[in-house]
């Protein structure tokens, strides 16, 4: 079928360019930033780039997903720790708890991320950022990925129109997706 040539097609394309890539030997270090108290039981992993000239402006686009949900969710905590009412059992850091020993289920966040860099094609890198976290209570898991599509050569993320043109490529995609699936 069309699509399934389409597909079969972009398996070639990618081998390819995969083996003209200037930047295919883009290096990375694993960060990690660990916190376990009362109120946190974090452990994110995230990538820092190295040795190409835009490192700096990718790792700030890292940086701003990983370190902002770290923030989101530490001040989440702090506005439990406020609203604090030593009296009342059932509100979130509610009851007379010892802050320095004991871990606030009702009171803490679980945070945790991971990576995965999924490809290096035609000097465009994408990586998968896998956010997870627990605020408490029935629904409070929370789980989601991050992709970020980077130009290694001209230095900026890619977002979906910059890579299909036309006005049709979602109905494109879908008839490739549809083998596929």
């Amino acid at each position: 079928s069309y699509a399934q040539k389409i597909f079969n097609n972009s398996l070639k394309i990618k081998e390819n360019l995969s083996k003209n890539n200037v930047y295919k030997d883009v290096k990375w270090e694993t960060k990690t930033i660990k916190e376990n108290n009362a109120h946190a039981d974090i452990s994110l992993k995230y990538p820092e780039f190295k040795g190409f000239s835009f490192a700096g402006n990718l790792n700030r686009i890292v940086n701003d997903i990983v370190l902002g949900a770290l923030e989101k969710n530490r001040v989440k905590v702090n506005e439990w720790i406020e609203k604090r009412d030593p009296n009342n059992m059932y509100e979130p850091c509610g009851g007379s708890f010892d802050f320095d020993e004991d871990y606030l289920y009702d009171c803490s966040v679980n945070l945790y991320s991971s990576f995965q860099v999924k490809s290096i094609v035609n000097d465009v890198i994408s990586i998968e950022i896998i956010l997870t976290d627990y605020t408490g209570g029935g629904n409070g898991n929370h789980s989601y990925v991050k992709t970020i599509i980077y130009d290694l050569k001209n230095g900026k993320q890619l977002f979906i129109d910059d890579i299909f043109c036309g006005n049709d490529y979602l109905k494109k995609v879908k008839e490739v997706l549809r083998v596929n699936l």
